[in-house]
C-alpha cells in the first residue's frame, strides 16, 4: 500500500508492520517443511527437534485449513453465512492463500517492524532478516516478547504501544511527510 501511495505522489513518512510475514523463498507450509528436511540432511541430527516441531505446526495448519475450506463450501452451497466459530479459521485460510501468491517488491522508505519472539516456524530465516532483504537500511526492528496472537493484548501491547508512539513521533518530527 505504501508503494501504491508513493506511486500516486503521496508521501509516506513511515510504514509500520506488526508481525507481518514475508517470504523470499517458497511460501507454502509444505515447501517450508521440505526446506526444513533439507536442513536436517545438510546440517545433521541437531535439526531433528526443529523438524518435528515444524511438522506438528504444519499438520495443525493443514487440518485447520481443510476444516475451514469444508465449512466454507458447505455453508456457501446452502446460502448461509459462515458461523462465528468458523470465521477465524476462514480468515486464516484467506490470509494463507494471499501470502502464497503475493510477490513482495523492494521498498526504499522507512519501515518499522514489530515482531513476536515466539514463532511457530523456528527453522525459517528470522523475520527481520527476510524483511531486510526487501527494505535494506530503512528497516528498524523491535522484538516483542509474545506469540503472534498475543502481540496485541496484555503486557505485549503495552510494550508495543510505547515503542510505536516513539517511532511515530520520530517519523513525524523528523519529516515533513504525512
Amino acid at each position: 500500500m505504501a508503494q501504491q501511495l508513493s506511486a500516486k505522489g503521496h508521501s509516506v513518512a513511515q510504514l509500520v508492520l506488526f508481525d507481518t510475514g514475508v517470504s523470499t523463498t517458497s511460501k507454502s507450509p509444505w515447501s517450508r517443511m521440505k526446506q526444513s528436511l533439507q536442513q536436517v540432511r545438510t546440517q545433521g541430527l541437531q535439526r531433528i527437534p526443529i523438524l518435528l516441531e515444524s511438522l506438528g505446526s504444519y499438520l495443525q495448519w493443514r487440518v485447520r485449513w481443510l476444516r475451514a475450506r469444508c465449512m466454507r463450501t458447505i455453508f456457501g452451497r446452502i446460502n448461509r453465512p459462515l458461523p462465528h466459530q468458523w470465521q477465524k479459521d476462514y480468515a486464516v485460510e484467506v490470509c494463507d492463500r494471499v501470502a502464497e501468491h503475493y510477490v513482495p517488491k523492494p521498498y526504499d522508505g522507512s519501515v518499522v517492524l514489530f515482531y513476536s519472539t515466539q514463532t511457530s516456524f523456528p527453522f525459517e530465516q528470522p523475520l527481520s532478516e527476510r524483511w531486510r532483504q526487501l527494505v535494506g537500511p530503512g528497516l528498524s526492528v523491535y522484538a516483542i516478547d509474545s506469540d503472534h496472537i498475543e502481540l496485541l493484548s496484555g503486557t505485549a501491547v503495552v510494550q508495543l504501544a510505547k515503542q510505536l508512539a516513539h517511532c511515530l513521533n520520530t517519523a513525524l518530527t523528523g519529516s515533513s511527510r504525512v
